[in-house]
């Protein structure tokens, strides 16, 4: 996710206890396998036992499954109403899943007994501000020392209630105090920013993002997008994608950038934001969302941004990090209800769709995600990441012709080949040598090694393909000789040394190879299978014969298995009649 537009951000958490909250409370968490469903199953709380509902709810917990434990948790305060333990689970739990109202309603008996309760004061500021009552919210702020996350929530706060009365100087007066403080100082800006463009000063707003951006700790993806939709509204479309390509630089791999990317080259106007007080409360949330994410406190990081959609629900960049946690949680089909929420007109839309599709191939639901991916591909004809999605879906799944069909469709909306397209010219070439198009896979193999001479996953592919067809072998082991060299550590590729020695008849040199692939991809049963018949060849017959067996223990595709069991049966004598 996003940077965080400050630095020491942790610390301040951590002072307030807000870090630590929810692993306090919950302790240990384990990941849920995968889900299987479509729907989620009925839950039904075990109203006549108190000490069964606490039980049900500490294991939904465990599973990551708060909606069950929400329920769990307010049955169980309902029967024990006197039990403060029962009703923080009750509140938190209730925030997580969103139900903020329901969540405040629990947070009051906290606030009555421990206004230091850190989870309580926020969603009692967020209701307080969903209601406008700024100086509620700020009363409720008192209550927490002036340290931690309220060093820069209670100026927040009052600066976005005076913006609210149009009082721009004066809110600008009342964030000062943060851009006094060097590790408040991005922060400052984008509020600074957020301000003044609400107030239509969007050249002054434009000042402060470009501040924010040159923090020296690093560009916030949430600045870069407010700063690139200045430069679309204002013309200056050549501004945004060299500032997006500039973020797209130092964060490598941002699926999120590339969104906005796509908003700009498909000609759509950067939409402007409705920036409202509730809003900037809104980013706040979301700021301390986001740096809990990064620390992995992915409990209480869901409640804040909870908070964020709580109080400005079409809030695409907080519903792409919402949807981002529930998926950490295998919640999947929940996610993909977030990401169905995020307006079609925002560019994190299409981020959100090509999520929506990876989480539902995760589900065995590939119809389904290969028809979300097919309408973007339409409805983006210039666009290319879609269909290599679907490709790679397609490919996970065997489905290797119509695999090599959509990257086909993808290679040819790329009007010149450069040297980053290397790994789609890989991915097909895959798809075509393993739907049996051998000359057009070898070409594309070819041409990815003349973008990407040294690229040792295309090396060992192309040279394994050749060993496996007994052609090119010198070749084909100076190439795999280079991948091993720049991948030391990887199994499958030290097996694919180790066989080109072995048709090569340097059977000794192939066993040390196979035994050390062996040992890296132990699982692996056609490296076991080749072990085998290296063994076979120096005549360790019983050892080939045990690695066989664990070939065929470690579930091989049908037609490995068939010839294993011949090795089993007869030996190498078949095998050897066949070469």
């Amino acid at each position: 996710m996003a940077k965080t537009t400050w630095t020491g951000f942790k610390r301040l958490l951590q002072a307030a206890g807000v870090v630590t909250v929810a692993a306090t409370v919950w302790g240990c968490q384990t990941s849920m396998a995968g889900s299987e469903a479509l729907k989620e199953p009925e839950v039904t709380p075990l109203a006549s036992s108190p000490f069964g509902n606490y039980l049900a709810g500490r294991h939904a917990q465990m599973v990551q499954d708060t909606r069950a434990a929400s329920i769990y948790y307010t049955a169980l305060f309902t029967q024990e109403p006197d039990n403060v333990s029962a009703q923080k689970l009750a509140m938190l739990t209730s925030a997580m899943e969103g139900r903020i109202d329901e969540a405040r309603r629990f947070a009051d008996g906290m606030l009555e007994s421990d206004g230091l309760e850190p989870v309580a004061v926020f969603l009692a500021v967020s209701t307080a501000v969903a209601e406008g009552d700024y100086a509620k919210a700020l009363k409720y702020l008192e209550r927490l020392p002036k340290t931690g996350v309220n060093v820069f929530m209670g100026p927040l706060v009052e600066a976005w209630a005076l913006a609210g009365d149009g009082k721009t100087a004066k809110a600008l007066d009342a964030l000062a105090p943060l851009e006094k403080l060097s590790d408040m100082a991005g922060l400052y800006n984008l509020h600074a920013g957020l301000i003044n463009e609400a107030a239509g000063k969007t050249q002054l707003a434009e000042d402060y993002y470009k501040k924010a951006i040159n923090d020296p700790n690093g560009m916030s993806l949430r600045v870069v997008e407010l700063l690139g939709g200045v430069y679309q509204r204002t013309g200056r479309g050549a501004d945004a994608l060299g500032l997006y390509d500039s973020y797209r630089r130092e964060n490598p791999g941002s699926v999120l950038i590339e969104s906005l990317m796509v908003g700009e080259m498909s000609g759509k106007a950067a939409q402007k934001a409705t920036i409202t007080p509730r809003s900037g409360v809104a980013e706040a949330m979301f700021g301390i969302a986001s740096a809990l994410r990064q620390q992995n406190a992915s409990e209480t990081a869901l409640i804040f941004g909870r908070l964020a959609l709580y109080l400005e629900p079409n809030y695409p960049i907080a519903q792409i990090l919402v949807g981002d946690i529930l998926e950490t949680m295998d919640r999947l089909i929940e996610a993909n209800g977030i990401y169905e929420q995020i307006d079609p007109k925002s560019p994190f839309a299409w981020t959100g769709q090509l999520r929506r599709a990876t989480n539902w191939d995760a589900l065995d639901q590939v119809d389904r995600a290969a028809e979300v991916l097919e309408r973007m591909a339409a409805e983006q004809p210039a666009q290319i990441d879609a269909l290599v999605q679907l490709g790679n879906i397609l490919r996970s799944h065997a489905q290797f012709e119509k695999a090599a069909d959509a990257y086909d469709r993808a290679i040819a909306r790329i009007g010149k080949i450069e040297a980053h397209h290397w790994s789609l010219l890989y991915t097909r070439g895959i798809a075509l040598e393993r739907s049996k198009q051998w000359d057009r896979a070898e070409k594309d193999f070819l041409k990815a090694l003349e973008l990407e001479p040294d690229q040792p996953f295309v090396l060992n592919y192309l040279g394994y393909s050749w060993v496996e067809q007994g052609k090119n072998l010198d070749r084909a082991q100076k190439m795999i000789e280079k991948a091993v060299e720049l991948r030391p550590m990887d199994g499958y590729i030290i097996d694919s040394l180790g066989w080109v020695q072995y048709r090569l008849g340097k059977f000794a040199d192939a066993v040390k190879n196979l035994e050390r692939a062996v040992e890296l991809r132990p699982e692996d049963p056609t490296i076991n299978d080749h072990l085998g018949d290296a063994y076979w060849k120096v005549d360790r017959k019983l050892e080939a014969k045990f690695q066989w067996r664990r070939a065929l223990s470690l579930d091989p595709d049908e037609e490995l298995a068939e010839k294993i069991q011949i090795k089993l049966d007869r030996g190498m004598l078949i095998e050897a009649a066949a070469e």
